[in-house]
């Protein structure tokens, strides 16, 4: 059984042209969601793609509503749109702690959501 820190569903994904920071806006379900947290997305057979949370930010969208948005490393253009082919609105990300990021982890939770199920990790 996985330790879990905190859950996160995605509401958006965004990048700013003068970062390399993919940003994950939505709202943490569960559990505290900090910087250096690990996410790691599921690619494909039981492979992982772990990317660290360089900031938690507050941002509010058009339509006036506040959330959360996990500035994710993705240190280039590529990474962006890798990124954004794995993780889409509805998705649950699950955070654990980075020194578990080592450990075995059951990728997939059961939720209501449509999207994909992911996990990752924190300090």
């Amino acid at each position: 059984m996985t330790s879990v820190s905190a859950t996160f569903e995605v509401q958006d994904l965004f990048t700013l042209p003068d970062r390399f920071d993919t940003f994950v806006a939505g709202k943490v379900i569960s559990g505290v969601v900090q910087e250096g947290m690990l996410v790691s997305i599921l690619i494909d057979g039981g492979a992982f793609w772990t990317l660290t949370i360089k900031s938690v930010e507050s941002v509010r969208t058009v339509d006036g509503r506040a959330d959360v948005a996990l500035a994710l490393d993705t240190s280039n253009e590529e990474a962006q749109i890798w990124f954004k082919g794995l993780c889409a609105k509805g998705d649950i990300l699950v955070l654990q702690p980075a020194n578990m990021a080592n450990q075995s982890t059951d990728p997939t939770l059961a939720s209501g959501t449509s999207g994909a199920e992911h996990q990752s990790r924190h300090p």
